[in-house]
């Protein structure tokens, strides 16, 4: 009988080699010992038990079972030719698309708007789980918030009035619940103080420099159980500050902003007293890890991640179809604290979410992508500022990361961010 392990140096050859090597046709490099074809060579992983090997040794051993009728012939020279044109053609297209959305990704962490946002919202739940977990169409609502009137408050107010519940039903609070080791060292547990919206709930850094998470605020009740409240305008102002991203040439390391006062920011005269301004879109990019928009006294989210086609208009150009864009054709994630999704608050959100609800910023976003959609098929280089909005309300800004005026020195520091510090610098390939 063939030795399983003695086929795994062909295996390799054709499948996705890991930690940043290449796709290589040839035979995999049986000379470095970090291969584990090197080690199968040298007969040390005989006994390995085959639950142990990954899913893509498990998927090619299956494969190599068939032309070898189980391990004991070995297949003829077309049959194995025959086998390695079908695992090349397939696999390399497959591996190269894991590539290129691994390199996407890296390169939309290194975004600092990104990563203050990331930052933020991993602080809040003490774990690096959360820039891993999203809420999309078909996540359930939380259970256990209240949200009520109040007229000594400046809109709704929450109240946490069940917290078992809305843990259990809560996108990622439910699964953090059930890891073991959870919270780990230096970490306190977001399962004590889970974190809600909370409208007017600001978080603003003491005379060190430091912000405390795990408060209430004006937009969570005093009856409510223990909870961490904060708006949707103080989570952007919040995530810019632990980056040392100014709004204004002349404003400290923190200054904190509303929906309003950013759409005031993005429209300032002159303009290099602002430190944000309006995207333009174009033919090669259009929505980017970073960007901020704004539906000002509505709502503000901060863009993480973004696909190949991230509203559709790269697709709508192709068929000439610019009305067929929609909220489903969007393929992104933010970042945010809200009320969507039962009050969660913090949380990373997929756009396709929005598909069903009539939500005023992802239809302007809608139209802002038809508008550059447009003025690609007439042949125009670009659409920005204005031009690409159906109201002033409504903008999709960017920091100007690249002006020295707009970068403070001084950072904010987060309450207990040293449990995520290490995690969230190795999955975000930043300095914490």
């Amino acid at each position: 009988m063939i030795k399983k392990t003695l086929l795994l140096p062909i295996l390799f050859a054709f499948g996705c080699v890991q930690n940043g090597q290449q796709f290589q046709q040839g035979v995999y490099n049986v000379n470095n010992p970090q291969s584990p074809s090197y080690y199968a060579n040298l007969g040390e992983r005989d006994e390995e038990p085959e639950d142990q090997y990954t899913s893509e040794e498990i998927f090619f051993l299956n494969e190599v079972s068939t032309i070898t009728k189980d391990y004991r012939t070995f297949p003829d020279a077309p049959e194995v030719n025959a086998f390695i044109d079908g695992m090349v053609s397939a696999k390399k297209t497959r591996c190269h698309e894991e590539m290129a959305r691994a390199h996407r990704k890296q390169a939309q962490a290194q975004n600092p708007a990104a990563l203050g946002a990331r930052k933020l919202l991993s602080s809040f739940y003490q774990s690096c789980d959360a820039l891993d977990t999203a809420i999309d169409k078909d996540t359930p609502v939380a259970k256990g918030v209240k949200v009520s009137s109040s007229s000594s408050a400046p809109g709704k107010v929450r109240t946490l009035v069940n917290k078992d519940r809305y843990i259990s039903s809560h996108y990622l609070l439910s699964k953090l619940d059930k890891q073991p080791g959870y919270p780990g060292e230096q970490c306190h547990s977001a399962l004590e103080t889970p974190p809600i919206y909370g409208y007017g709930s600001r978080k603003l850094p003491n005379s060190s420099g430091d912000i405390r998470l795990r408060s209430k605020g004006v937009g969570v009740t005093s009856r409510s159980q223990s909870a961490a409240g904060i708006d949707c305008s103080s989570f952007v102002s919040v995530a810019m500050a632990t980056h040392g991203l100014k709004m204004t040439p002349d404003s400290g390391a923190f200054f904190p902003v509303t929906t309003r006062s950013l759409g005031d920011l993005v429209d300032r005269s002159p303009a290099s007293r602002s430190c944000v301004e309006r995207k333009s879109f174009d033919s090669s990019k259009s929505l980017e890890s970073g960007d901020i928009i704004n539906y000002s006294g509505k709502h503000v989210i901060m863009v993480d991640t973004v696909g190949e086609d991230p509203l559709g208009i790269k697709k709508a150009v192709a068929s000439g179809q610019c009305s067929d864009i929609t909220v489903a054709s969007f393929d992104f994630t933010y970042i945010h604290s809200g009320s969507l999704g039962g009050s969660v608050g913090p949380s990373r959100v997929h756009s396709s979410r929005h598909v069903k609800s009539q939500d005023s910023m992802f239809n302007n976003l809608v139209l802002s992508a038809r508008k550059s959609c447009k003025s690609i098929l007439k042949g125009e280089e670009e659409l920005g500022g204005k031009d690409l909005v159906g109201t002033k309300r409504f903008s999709v800004m960017r920091h100007k990361t690249e002006n020295p005026e707009c970068l403070s020195d001084k950072k904010v520091t987060l309450e207990n961010e040293e449990c995520i510090n290490s995690c969230y610098a190795k999955n975000n390939g930043a300095s914490s």
